[in-house]
């Protein structure tokens, strides 16, 4: 049963603890940053911070223990969101101080709410880092939206829209990991889920949210999802892993995945100058193939797909700090002709995506 830790109200001038929760990853495997701030009183920094996480299972509140690491004196903490939905989280934290020459048990709590949403990927296609709008959107997205997550780039080094397809960027991205396009984007440029284009000069923020919430991802909602959840046996002493699983599960009529005509993508984004550029982009697919996997009765389609990201092996350093963070794109490839005005001969290779997961820097700040 949890404690019942009382919080205060805005208006009373009781000292007392609140607690921030980061807002982007909020799905089972991902990482939290919860972080104390003191209401009504100075700290003096001798103060230790004690944390509880419960579950809400079957009417009663169940001790969730192995998921919560705290940080240095426990002002802030990492929590990582089990792989079961439960209906809700508690989150209590408690401290003793002096205050008025008296010492406190202060205590704070709050309850969190998670739970599986499809990405939809939002990508931000320029020469210069100008473009600032599109950063500014993915800061404040919050948690408000229900129904769907941001998959979020950021691409500047040679990544030029002029290259890409005209209803899909993925073909131009793609072939850039091996030959950086020549040609200058005349106008920086917004593409929601590779299907609709928003130049800079007419972006507007209720345009993107339009786009994102309006774009279609698929037939009941998604096409193939995927899941990303972290190893808490690999978490350092800095309380992130360095190991990740990944799970690759099949559409709705259980079509897995088909080494033969997709491709999976791990992307990785640094920050610079206080935002977030994409700094790698790497297939890994060999991954999927070289795991562990269920098969369909008809031995054609692979149901599930499961396999590890180890930092170690990958060789590119961090896939998540406060200055890194990572996504995993699964692209699909489709034979088409290229127009009506060639012969039918001429066929072309259409890259669209079947799905995406992120995982957010713990940088409660962006």
């Amino acid at each position: 049963m949890a404690l019942l830790f009382l919080g205060g109200c805005p208006s009373s001038n009781r000292p007392y603890l609140s607690i921030s929760a980061q807002e982007l990853n909020r799905e089972p495997g991902e990482v939290l940053e919860l972080t104390v701030n003191p209401k009504n009183f100075v700290p003096d920094g001798s103060e230790t911070y004690l944390w509880q996480v419960e579950y809400w299972d079957e009417g009663s509140w169940k001790s969730l223990s192995g998921h919560l690491f705290q940080q240095d004196s426990g002002q802030s903490a990492y929590l990582y969101l089990p792989e079961v939905d439960y209906e809700k989280l508690w989150i209590g934290v408690k401290t003793t101080v002096f205050v008025d020459g008296e010492l406190k048990e202060l205590s704070g709590s709050k309850i969190l709410y998670y739970g599986d949403k499809p990405d939809v990927a939002v990508e931000v296609f320029e020469s210069t880092e100008s473009f600032q709008a599109p950063d500014n959107w993915f800061e404040n997205w919050g948690a408000s939206k229900d129904e769907r997550t941001p998959f979020y780039f950021r691409y500047v080094r040679g990544f030029s829209p002029t290259t890409l397809l005209a209803f899909d960027p993925f073909e131009g991205r793609i072939a850039a990991v091996d030959v950086e396009p020549n040609a200058t984007p005349s106008e920086s440029c917004v593409y929601v889920h590779g299907m609709e284009e928003i130049s800079k000069s007419s972006y507007s923020i209720s345009e993107l949210n339009d786009s994102f919430d309006d774009i279609d991802i698929g037939e009941k909602g998604w096409r193939r999802r995927i899941r990303i959840a972290a190893d808490l046996s690999s978490v350092e002493a800095d309380g992130l892993p360095d190991k990740w699983f990944v799970d690759l599960y099949p559409d709705a009529s259980d079509t897995g995945y088909d080494p033969d005509n997709e491709s999976l993508f791990l992307i990785r984004g640094v920050k610079t100058g206080g935002t977030f550029i994409v700094d790698e982009l790497l297939d890994i697919s060999n991954l999927a193939l070289l795991s562990p996997k269920t098969e369909s009765f008809n031995l054609k389609s692979v149901i599930t797909v499961h396999f590890e990201l180890d930092e170690n092996s990958l060789g590119i350093g961090p896939l998540l700090d406060e200055e890194h963070y990572f996504g995993i794109m699964l692209v699909g490839h489709a034979e088409v002709s290229a127009s009506p005005e060639f012969s039918s001969e001429v066929i072309m290779e259409i890259p669209a995506i079947l799905g995406a997961e992120m995982v957010f820097s713990p940088d409660v700040n962006f």
